[in-house]
């Protein structure tokens, strides 16, 4: 074999074992053995940039499994950065795409829990504000909370059983169907809401 198919192969091939054991690592969640791992492999003088490109997505992937998302996020920047899209090999556009993906839920999410504490913590000073109660319920059943939705619900009710012709228990009506006839917390909520309605 002569020395420049042998340097082709390695430039496609590198250290899979390697990469793979790091993979495996991450998989079962020794995210900090798997990082170190993908790190070394990425230092490495034979690794070409082919590899390295795809070492860096696996790394920043690893980083966000670890629940560690703002340097898996630096990463990803860095990443996009580096390399143009275009450029970019099938299996690397896709960690990238998932990633960025997953980057943006987990954005959102943050967001969604900062407003919801925000909003508890404004319910806290004035309890019987059923508007800011009523989107808090709203909020929470976007973000599939559901017992949490229900309990803000059956507040509203307390305070006023018809509150806005009926929205909190329209929207616990929502709720319920979207858990089904058989949830426990549908039953208990439906429960709670007779006692409610009919004290």
């Amino acid at each position: 074999m002569s020395s420049g198919l042998r340097y082709y192969l390695r430039l496609i091939t590198f250290d899979q074992e390697s990469t793979n054991n790091a993979l495996a690592l991450a998989k079962s969640k020794e995210y900090g053995k798997a990082v170190e791992q993908l790190k070394a492999l990425r230092k490495r003088e034979d690794c070409g940039e082919r590899w390295a490109v795809y070492l860096d997505a696996l790394l920043a992937r690893t980083t966000y499994e670890s629940g560690d998302i703002p340097s898996a996020s630096q990463l990803l920047g860095q990443i996009k950065e580096r390399y143009p899209a275009a450029e970019m090999e099938d299996r690397v556009k896709k960690l990238v795409d998932e990633l960025s993906e997953k980057l943006e839920s987990s954005v959102v999410k943050v967001k969604e829990e900062e407003m919801s504490e925000k909003m508890l913590s404004e319910l806290d000073k004035v309890p019987q504000d059923n508007a800011k109660r009523y989107e808090l319920a709203c909020l929470f059943f976007k973000t599939e909370r559901y017992e949490e939705a229900i309990e803000q619900c059956l507040d509203i009710l307390k305070i006023d059983r018809n509150w806005e012709k009926g929205k909190a228990k329209a929207l616990l009506v929502k709720i319920f169907d979207v858990l089904g006839g058989s949830s426990v917390l549908a039953i208990s909520g439906r429960k709670k809401l007779s006692a409610i309605l009919f004290s």
